[in-house]
């Protein structure tokens, strides 16, 4: 660790002042020779003194992460999901992220400090070569993002890439504001004047629905249409490149995993392997990632993304890409936490209600409480679903109105929903009522150990 040659200078500037202002020469040998002996040894008290900070950081990393870790190597729940929908935009997903994710954001936050930092360009190439690898395919890459947004950017300021060509079939709400792709594009299109987006074909999947009109141009323009099942086959025009958007999807397919099970046999592994041009993937709870986006490209449109404007402005922060890149490490050996609450068999979430139940009818203020069985669903369009099992129950002195939100202000919140009795069914000729409420538990989404906290909570709440 040397001494930048300014500083030596300085130093040697106020040693020859010093001297010249002492007129005994032993006194001005002495000044000299401390003045060598100071600056060989500050080197290594600086090494000294940096080594001793990375140590302290290192130190409170460790205990914060032995801390965080629970038994199924994630960290505490913000929020104990007993809605039904698993990306209830609620429930965070904090807890559905695995401790190895956020403890690599740590260590590149880590190394930034230190002046060691990996750059996203590097963290990019990791990802995008274990990709290759499980794609069978070479040249590909992959770009982290904060949002699919900034995705959808990329490709709208890719070099030589004039027009996006973008299905009505494709007219899907994303999110739960209603946003399509199709104005999700034009939302972040350049101001250029020969960019242009073009839609066609019919409101659903069918014969015709994906030949793009005469104007399409195979060899310079791109279809973009979301993820749907059957997509990759409906495509009439082989020779078409297409860049498939996937909201909420996985990284590979499922080998121990039944994701046909709930619709998301589709993944970035089988696109590739379908023989798309790009992927925009965006990343949350089904990743083991935090909400951010990656765009996965092959070589040529990661040419003409590379040589686009402001490519490098849109990139994520190294932390996020170091988080990306290892939640799908995370991924491909199949051990994300959400993996364990896709694959729970029914009969045990049987078993778990049954025992809740009893727990729960034992509490002062609980009524009546019993098990129902509708299903459980990913997101808020409750088209994918899981069979699942729920603890219904009503409360004395009180509306399940009012307990729902208390249990919200809990710690850990409780995420739950409210379902109408049979006899506010019955009378299809009145408005329910909040008497007419029951309190409602899915445990689909809810892991054993979190299952301990809703006891503890409704405590709290009815108290």
């Amino acid at each position: 660790m040397p001494l930048p040659p300014w500083t030596v200078e300085l130093l040697r500037r106020g040693v020859n002042d010093l001297a010249k202002q002492v007129s005994d020469p032993d006194r001005v040998e002495q000044i000299k020779q401390q003045a060598t002996r100071l600056v060989e040894d500050l080197p290594r008290v600086a090494r000294e003194k940096v080594d001793a900070v990375l140590q302290q950081a290192q130190s409170s990393f460790d205990e914060a992460t032995s801390r965080h870790t629970s038994a199924q190597g994630t960290l505490p729940a913000d929020a104990v999901n007993a809605s039904g929908c698993l990306l209830n935009p609620d429930a965070g997903g904090l807890a559905w992220i695995p401790v190895q994710s956020i403890a690599a954001a740590q260590r590149q936050l880590g190394e930034s400090w230190s002046g060691g930092t990996v750059s996203v360009r590097e963290l990019n190439e990791r990802l995008s070569e274990r990709l290759s690898e499980r794609g069978g395919v070479t040249g590909w890459q992959g770009f982290v993002v904060p949002s699919i947004d900034h995705a959808l950017a990329m490709l709208t300021n890719a070099a030589d890439l004039s027009r996006i060509w973008v299905p009505r079939w494709s007219a899907i709400p994303m999110n739960t504001q209603g946003d399509v792709l199709a104005d999700r594009v034009r939302g972040v299109q350049p101001a250029r004047s020969e960019f242009e987006i073009h839609e066609f074909g019919s409101s659903a999947m069918g014969e015709g629905a994906c030949t793009p009109d005469s104007g399409f141009d195979a060899s310079r323009d791109y279809l973009l249409h979301l993820s749907q099942p059957g997509s990759a086959e409906a495509f009439s025009n082989g020779e078409a490149k297409r860049i498939v958007v996937m909201p909420q999807g996985r990284w590979f397919h499922g080998e121990t995993v039944d994701y046909s099970r709930i619709a998301l046999s589709d993944s970035v592994e089988g696109a590739i392997r379908d023989g798309v041009s790009g992927v925009v993937l965006g990343t949350g709870v089904l990743t083991g990632c935090a909400p951010a986006a990656v765009l996965i490209a092959d070589e040529r449109l990661a040419m003409q993304i590379q040589a686009g404007n402001g490519f490098s402005l849109r990139l994520g922060a190294p932390c996020l890409a170091a988080m990306v890149a290892e939640s799908m490490a995370e991924a491909e050996k199949e051990s994300l936490p959400v993996d364990v609450l896709i694959n729970a068999p029914e009969e045990n979430l049987v078993s778990r209600a049954e025992r809740l139940a009893i727990q729960l009818s034992a509490l002062d203020r609980i009524g009546s409480v019993r098990v129902t069985d509708r299903e459980a669903t990913i997101g808020h369009d409750q088209v994918v679903t899981l069979p699942s099992r729920q603890v219904e129950l009503a409360v004395h002195g009180a509306t399940a109105q009012e307990i729902h939100d208390r249990l919200r202000q809990q710690s850990p919140a409780i995420l739950a929903s409210l379902t109408q009795t049979e006899a506010a069914h019955d009378d299809g000729g009145s408005k329910p009522s909040s008497s007419d409420q029951r309190l409602s538990l899915d445990l689909r989404w809810v892991s054993s150990d979190q299952q301990i906290e809703i006891a503890n909570c409704l405590t709290q709440a009815l108290s």
